[in-house]
């Protein structure tokens, strides 16, 4: 057993992940395994450095996707440079603070300039910064990379969940599907052409009542039989069916719904 796969196993009994997929504990347990080994408060010895190395290492790691461990190796280099830019910077500043000799000596500029460009270069082989000399084909080989370690750690952002029911016995199921395409900020909308669990269209079936289009076009349109749309055209006020909901508010949710059907043509002659 890898020591990620010890590290779900773990979080899994804990009572506040009780309720959580197996892809959100994948991803928590990846980052604290990487955290782990990584140490980054070794590399300091001041309290206030160690705070800060930890603060910057779970920003980046959950705000940025990470291949494997060498990669994490370098992000620890990273914020090594980080703290490092904040030390020289702070040490010029004292310098500017002293009164009798503000003058900054040349070699203290020319290292906060250096580590201010090994900062830039990790950030462009870590991929959070991108390289104005990378050609297009190059950045987008290096995101289908970066893509295909993404999903299996982010899910939830391309995971659709989709009910069916049985035409037999009526048991409902859900299956979930895993999209090559993020799904978090779709917008979820009514389908035009069921209404519940049944295969509908209010404008197709009101054209066939009004004679505008025949039976034969109607299931041409909706790709059925044209007994189904004899069966609808019977059954119309009966389609919507929801379990434990009684008649009285599934009427009332139609009535009040254009796309099902109109006010006034619900009323039952």
């Amino acid at each position: 057993m890898t020591n990620i796969e010890k590290e779900i196993k773990r979080l899994s009994n804990l009572r506040q992940n009780k309720n959580k997929e197996l892809f959100e504990l994948e991803n928590q347990a990846r980052i604290n395994v990487w955290k782990k080994q990584l140490n980054i408060e070794d590399r300091f010895s001041e309290n206030k450095e160690k705070k800060l190395a930890n603060s910057l290492l779970e920003n980046y790691l959950q705000n940025f996707m990470f291949e494997d461990y060498n990669e994490i190796l370098l992000l620890g280099d990273l914020i090594y440079d980080e703290i490092l830019l904040i030390r020289s910077k702070d040490a010029i500043n004292k310098v500017f603070d002293d009164e009798n000799n503000r003058c900054v000596p040349t070699k203290s500029i020319e290292i906060l300039h250096q580590i201010e460009d090994k900062i830039l270069d990790k950030k462009i082989k870590l991929g959070i910064v991108k390289s104005k000399d990378k050609d297009d084909l190059t950045a987008l080989e290096a995101l289908q990379k970066k893509f295909e370690v993404y999903i299996p750690f982010n899910r939830n952002e391309f995971t659709l969940w989709l009910k069916s029911t049985c035409s037999k016995c009526q048991h409902e199921e859900v299956h979930s599907y895993l999209l090559r395409r993020r799904v978090k900020d779709f917008d979820f909308l009514k389908h035009p052409a069921f209404s519940g669990r049944f295969l509908y269209n209010y404008a197709i079936f009101d054209d066939v009542k009004k004679g505008l289009i025949t039976k034969e076009q109607a299931a041409s349109y909706l790709r059925c039989s044209v007994f189904y749309i004899d069966w609808v055209l019977k059954n119309e006020m009966k389609i919507i069916s929801i379990g434990n909901v009684s008649q009285e508010r599934v009427d009332d949710f139609v009535n009040k719904t254009p796309y099902l059907r109109n006010a006034e043509d619900y009323k039952e002659k």
